[in-house]
């Protein structure tokens, strides 16, 4: 499923004297001989101590605890398996309890909010297997799931048999304690029962340990509900209020708690939600063709945040998701590798596209990475860094190329999922992910390490080494026996990783330097008129309040990324070079700059603008783009436009058969459109609110065309997408009636398709076509209305109420009311004068005299009329006198 991308990056040269891998609070490391994988770490809901658990190889280390296991048989290391606590402000481990080749996995360690500790995995033993305080568990290949005290005493343990009957082990795959106390699990047997299937059973528990209610999912082949095997979401899977969610990723078809589902698509998969309440009763069902990883469920909101990836369009809600290389390669339109977030009912809130460059410094778009939403709306991502060439966020983080390629970072994004901020470090060889935690804006990891060589699968020289900042950690350490430890597994990698533990805090992220311009002069690389010396392509370039003078001389100015402050207004010379972000929040002028492509930052964000001036420009800036353009000159667009507004100032934006799009709902986001400024060849799309007049301004090189949507309370359009057609329309013609007129053709100036990103479930709009250019046009206003389609292929019809139109400068404008849905529309032409054809008018032989008249009108009629309308319109087109129900 996975597409891999090619991206150039530009290799630049840091200085000596970058920040590298500041920022750390302590760090330390197990000194296990291999197979350390941290199973749990969460902060206490004070933020003094992190609970945590897993399990290791021969023997590790925790402050003053050494835990060793011997060898159980010849030339195989013993297995460790503990839980405890770290101090979170000495980095200081207390182990609570451990256990030395004990006949029960640990596969899946939480804890609950009291501090109680919860193991859950299989037995591998014939015997009973003695947990202390006088509880022990029994069932061999059968699964136990254990609880423990604060101070580690067993409090209870329940063995629960599942699965047909065979050779293999069941397993845990999820644990969760809710605040009561209960306790929810999902499991798999690898067993086949009587009908060839195997069992995936959803199990609640309560605070004694007692089944309260179960849930078989069965599969031919798979695990059901196995969501991409990462210790750090094996317990995000319930809410506080107890409702479970169970995200199943399966090529083939299966049955949960009876029910069948079909498995989705044979090349992309399916993805399916399954949601219960606390009383194990299904309450949603949802699935789309792609795949989970990085499930998570928000237990205050029942938000889901997950990471998505799909290889085809999808149904609501993951049809519209952004893929920035879809601007220029149609090829990725459908396609989509990244984070999503929906309520708990699996409505889409927001996503972000992580898998390539283009749009960000590090690429997301391997499954080892963990992304973590946290309670601010943030996104705490841990991935491995490859540090062979330099690397940016936003505008004040940057790293230099390292040739001691792998590191773990830490990377934070804003509210928006922006990228914005990193710390790197455990400079090493093959770094593993392990574990990502977070409290406020404190931030712990468990980051594996090894110089195990993968090629030649062979032992290292020496034991391997990484470093936090000034925290220089060697691994392996922990054991006396190096050899005889390794003997049986040198050929398992997998093994190889001692784990280091490290604190960091969001404000401690290391910064690049900065100089601020003071404008002595106008003069970008006199050192006098910036506060710490010309900017290079390690410094920020800060334009922080008004200055006399702004740098409008240069020689190859440069640095390594731009920030405008509110109420300033620079011009920048077109020759700049930045080799990381600008985030503008003032006004950027860019004058005579032929083809635009943004000084080479890697995105461009804030809420400023930016003003095109001087000769007519291409802008070819294909990366994120947050401030709105000023236009006055006109502007070739080479990649879609997401823009937040849009002055036309006597300009006009060719779109290049791509689309521009408006994302503030605010009806003046687009203004000063006219006959000689307006939006052409491509799709304008407009974020809308329920009630307001939202005006497209758009038609051909030669001609403006325009169409105005005036919502009325419409409820369930986000967001409206026009089109403007030059010509004569295609599809169907039409053959229709309004008021009894016949409406067999329409203007040949051209015609408009609008479509919502979902039509409106209530309220109403009116529409007003502006159609210039047409060849067959008509002597009077009364002969035209709004006509409208489905789409190509269906029957033109005249909806809503009719309006008198005009005509003033070669341009039609007709305007219809009271419409309910959108479509495609046209300027229809009657065979006569719509606006004198009704009914009743043509019953009663109505005669009006003067006419034309001055001051006075006579009406005389053979039969009384009931509800009566009338309107009288000057030659002008102008309404002089309406009156209803006469």
């Amino acid at each position: 499923m996975k597409k891999f991308l090619q991206i150039l990056v530009l290799i630049l040269a840091f200085n000596a004297n970058a920040q590298i891998g500041g920022g750390w609070d302590w760090a330390f490391n197990t000194g296990t001989l291999g197979g350390a994988e941290m199973k749990h770490m969460k902060y206490t809901a004070d933020g003094s101590e992190i609970l945590f658990g897993g399990s290791a190889l021969a023997a590790a280390y925790f402050g003053s605890t050494t835990l060793t296991a011997p060898p159980p048989l010849a030339n195989r290391p013993g297995q460790i398996k503990f839980f405890g606590k770290i101090n979170s402000a000495t980095g200081v481990p207390t182990i609570v309890r451990s256990f030395s080749n004990l006949p029960i996995t640990f596969d899946c360690i939480t804890t609950d909010d009291a501090g109680n500790f919860y193991t859950g995995g299989f037995i591998s033993s014939t015997t009973p297997v003695d947990l202390g305080n006088g509880i022990s568990a029994d069932g061999f290949r059968q699964v136990a799931i254990i609880k423990f005290s604060p101070t580690g005493n067993t409090i209870w343990a329940k063995v629960i048999p599942f699965g047909g009957t065979g050779t293999a082990a069941n397993n845990v795959l999820q644990l969760a304690a809710a605040p009561s106390g209960n306790v929810f699990f999902t499991g798999f047997s690898g067993n086949v029962d009587a009908n060839g299937k195997r069992n995936n059973p959803l199990y609640k528990l309560d605070n004694n340990g007692n089944i309260l209610w179960f849930k078989n999912a069965l599969n031919a082949s798979n695990a059901v509900g196995n969501v991409y095997k990462n210790f750090v979401f094996s317990d995000k899977f319930i809410d506080n209020n107890e409702n479970v969610h169970v995200a199943v990723n399966t090529f083939g078809a299966y049955t949960f708690d009876g029910i069948s589902y079909l498995g989705g698509d044979p090349t992309y998969g399916s993805a399916t939600l399954i949601s219960l309440n606390a009383a194990g009763s299904i309450t949603n069902t949802k699935a789309s063709k792609g795949s989970f990883s990085n499930f998570q469920v928000n237990r205050t909101t029942g938000n889901f945040t997950f990471k998505w990836e799909q290889g085809q369009l999808n149904t609501a809600p993951f049809n519209n998701l952004p893929h920035v290389l879809a601007n220029f390669n149609p090829a990725y339109a459908n396609y989509f590798n990244g984070m999503i977030e929906t309520d708990s009912n699996f409505n889409f809130i927001r996503a972000k596209d992580f898998s390539t460059t283009v749009d960000n410094p590090i690429d997301m778009s391997d499954n080892d990475n963990i992304f973590l939403a946290l309670p601010n709306g943030k996104l705490l991502i841990q991935t491995e860094f490859q540090k062979t060439a330099p690397y940016f966020a936003g505008v004040d983080y940057g790293y230099p190329a390292d040739p001691n390629k792998n590191a773990v970072a830490i990377v934070e994004t804003d509210a928006n999922w922006n990228i914005s901020k990193f710390i790197a470090g455990g400079k090493t060889t093959l770094p593993r992910l392990n574990y990502l935690t977070a409290f406020n804006n404190t931030y712990c990891m468990g980051a594996g390490f090894s110089n195990y060589d993968i090629f030649n699968q062979s032992l290292p020289a020496t034991n391997p080494t990484t470093s936090y900042g000034t925290i220089n950690l060697t691994g392996f350490n922990a054991a006396s026996d190096f050899t005889t430890a390794y003997s049986a597994v040198v050929t398992s990698n997998s093994e190889r990783a001692d784990i280091a533990i490290v604190q960091t805090k969001s404000e401690n992220f290391p910064t690049i330097g900065a100089t601020t311009w003071l404008g002595n002069t106008n003069n970008w690389n006199t050192p006098s008129n910036w506060s710490n010396g010309v900017p290079t392509i390690l410094m920020k370039a800060l334009f922080n309040a008004p200055t006399t003078n702004y740098p409008t001389l240069s020689t190859t100015p440069t640095a390594a990324s731009l920030q405008i402050n509110t109420g300033v207004n620079l011009t920048l010379p077109t020759t700049l070079v930045l080799t990381s972000g600008i985030k503008n929040d003032g006004n950027i002028t860019i004058n005579n700059a032929g083809i635009f492509q943004g000084f080479g930052s890697n995105e461009w964000r804030g809420n400023g603008t930016v003003t095109y001036t001087g000769t007519a420009s291409s802008h070819m800036y294909n990366k994120t783009f947050t401030n709105s353009l000023i236009l006055n000159t006109n502007i070739f667009a080479g990649n879609d436009l997401r823009i937040p507004k849009i002055t036309l100032n006597n300009a006009k934006l060719n779109l290049n058969s791509k689309k521009l799009i408006i994302t503030d709902p605010n009806p003046a986001a687009i203004t000063t459109a006219s006959t000689s400024s307006y939006v052409y060849g491509g799709a304008l799309q407009r974020n809308t609110n329920a009630t307001g007049m939202y005006e497209f301004p758009m038609g051909t090189f030669s001609n403006a065309q325009s169409v105005v949507i005036n919502a009325n309370n419409l409820q369930g359009t986000g967001s409206v997408t026009a089109t403007f057609t030059e010509g004569a329309i295609t599809g169907t013609i039409p053959n229709t009636t309004y008021n009894g007129v016949a409406i067999t053709s329409a203007l040949n100036g051209g015609w408009f398709s609008i479509n919502p990103n979902q039509q409106p479930t209530s309220g109403s709009y009116d529409v007003t076509l502006k159609i210039q250019n047409s060849t067959n046009t008509l002597a009077s206003v009364g002969n035209y209305t709004v006509i409208k389609r489905d789409n190509s292929t269906s029957p033109w019809a005249a909806l809503g109420n009719y309006n008198l139109g005009a005509t003033s400068a070669g341009i039609v404008t007709v305007t219809n009311s009271n419409l309910t849905s959108f479509s495609d529309f046209a300027v229809g032409r009657g065979v006569s004068d719509i606006t004198l054809s009704g009914q009743e008018f043509l019953k009663s032989n109505l005669k009006i005299f003067p006419n034309p008249a001055t001051s006075q009108i006579n009406f005389s009629f053979n039969n009384n009329l009931e509800n009566a309308s009338v309107k009288i319109t000057s030659m002008l087109g102008q309404t002089v006198l309406e009156k209803q129900n006469l």
